[in-house]
């Protein structure tokens, strides 16, 4: 209903009318036949529109193999052409060495990334030994003033700072002032 204007035209039509009792039994009687409103049908999507299609044809069993037979055909016939593709495109670089370098340089990057990992895990096995295993940091900051696991919690803290401040200093003296500031400060993963 729109505002204002309907309202008033309704107001205009009571006080004509008046009380109109019969009249008002009429209604009542009339209210709730009004036209029924049609149900919206329900959009099928494409996995619906496919089984509509199956049942039409009338396919059995069989005929479903069948066509998983020959789906699972063109997709071997595509995976072929697919890796004819390649090898033409391979000659064309200039045959099997570009291949080769390839697979060379893929293999001294996973080379890296291992030893990048082992270094990690053994950063991560001192840190713990230094800390001896997360106890003695408890201790630490019970010692600074503070009480139970919190206490023992920021002690770790603190003193994981201290290093960290100190290995930040040790690395500008190393690489000089830029390089040291990024890699001492904020850690970036390297995953």
């Amino acid at each position: 209903k729109r505002g204002g204007k309907e309202g008033e035209k309704r107001k205009r039509k009571r006080e004509k009318r008046g009380e109109g009792g019969e009249r008002k039994e009429k209604k009542k009687k009339e209210r709730g036949k009004g036209k029924k409103k049609k149900k919206k049908k329900k959009r099928k999507g494409r996995k619906g529109k496919r089984k509509k299609k199956e049942g039409k044809k009338g396919k059995g069993e069989e005929g479903r193999e069948k066509e998983r037979e020959r789906g699972k055909e063109k997709r071997k016939e595509r995976g072929k052409e697919k890796e004819e593709k390649k090898e033409k495109k391979k000659k064309e670089k200039g045959g099997e060495k570009e291949g080769k370098k390839g697979e060379e340089k893929r293999g001294k990057e996973r080379k890296r990334r291992e030893k990048g990992k082992r270094k990690r895990e053994r950063k991560k096995e001192e840190g713990k030994r230094e800390r001896g295993g997360g106890g003695g940091g408890k201790e630490e900051g019970k010692e600074r003033g503070e009480e139970g696991e919190e206490g023992g919690r920021e002690g770790r803290k603190e003193g994981r700072r201290e290093k960290e401040g100190g290995r930040k200093k040790e690395k500008e003296k190393e690489e000089g002032e830029g390089k040291g500031k990024r890699e001492g400060g904020k850690k970036f993963s390297t995953s």
